[in-house]
């Protein structure tokens, strides 16, 4: 598939006030080259109704209807086979209904627990277990996860207004519908060989790492200073991870955008693939 113009990274939060902690980098491809043209946290940039995570992912889901190209979200898009099966779902589609139909995080999380086949608390889909990424509805990433898919992924699939992979692989090259992906910063910046963690904080060490992240990030997408600037000042590292959640996105393009795994049509898959996203059932945390 020919990479898209037009590239957005999402950071994405469920945190009470999602206003702040929501990043989004914008990116244009021109003359070949991937370039920064945008970015701002939520409260700059969608201008959401409220404090509340629903209607920050509400603003987004709004900013993101009617666009082209591809986005990349920092939010897990779906649970394991097994554990959606057990919540009564049986393809991806019907998931989103599922969890939507859940009245907060907690009951949605409390639903998975009980979903969860064998002793464990938590399971991971096998793109969790390769990108180093926590259980969809862990205690640390639920919030996001049940805001993600209810109030992001629900009403851009069912309106019609995007594609997503890989569920939708068979037909997302038809049409001009934006194509949503999930991606994980953290993956990225280790597939680039730069810091995983250590870069979030106040410190000297912390600022950095994020330089150094910066730079090789710089490496795959132009970065104005202004922006540059922006990223190192953000002791969060949520606009950094926007920006890492763009280059993701722009990386998925590179290689083959069909995962190995048994069911990537249920499952979904983190974005770009790695090379040892192979077949594999739930994992532990």
């Amino acid at each position: 598939m020919d990479p898209p113009d037009r590239v957005v990274g999402v950071d994405f939060s469920g945190a009470r006030d999602a206003r702040e902690n929501v990043w989004i980098a914008e990116c244009e491809r021109r003359d070949g080259t991937l370039r920064l043209t945008g970015l701002a946290p939520a409260r700059e940039r969608l201008d959401p109704s409220g404090r509340d995570p629903a209607a920050t992912a509400a603003a987004l889901a709004g900013f993101l209807r009617g666009r082209s190209g591809a986005a990349g979200l920092d939010v897990p898009f779906s649970l394991p086979a097994p554990v959606a099966r057990g919540l009564g779902a049986e393809t991806w589609r019907e998931l989103l209904e599922v969890v939507a139909g859940f009245d907060d995080a907690s009951a949605f999380d409390t639903a998975c627990q009980r979903a969860t086949p064998g002793d464990r608390t938590y399971a991971r889909r096998a793109t969790d277990a390769a990108h180093g990424s926590f259980s969809p509805y862990h205690f640390f990433v639920k919030r996001q996860t049940y805001t993600g898919m209810s109030d992001v992924l629900r009403p851009l699939v069912v309106g019609g207004d995007a594609r997503v992979l890989p569920m939708d692989i068979d037909v997302a090259r038809d049409g001009d519908r934006l194509l949503l992906l999930e991606t994980y910063p953290a993956a990225v910046l280790d597939g680039l060989d730069l810091h995983r963690e250590e870069y979030k904080g106040t410190g000297s060490r912390e600022r950095e790492r994020r330089g150094a992240n910066l730079a090789g990030l710089r490496s795959r997408v132009s970065v104005p200073d202004r922006f540059a600037d922006r990223a190192l000042a953000d002791t969060d590292g949520d606009a950094l991870d926007a920006i890492a959640a763009a280059v993701g996105t722009a990386r998925a393009f590179e290689t083959d955008l069909t995962p190995a795994t048994t069911e990537p049509r249920l499952e979904g898959a983190i974005y770009p693939l790695v090379n040892d996203q192979s077949a594999g059932g739930p994992h532990d945390t």
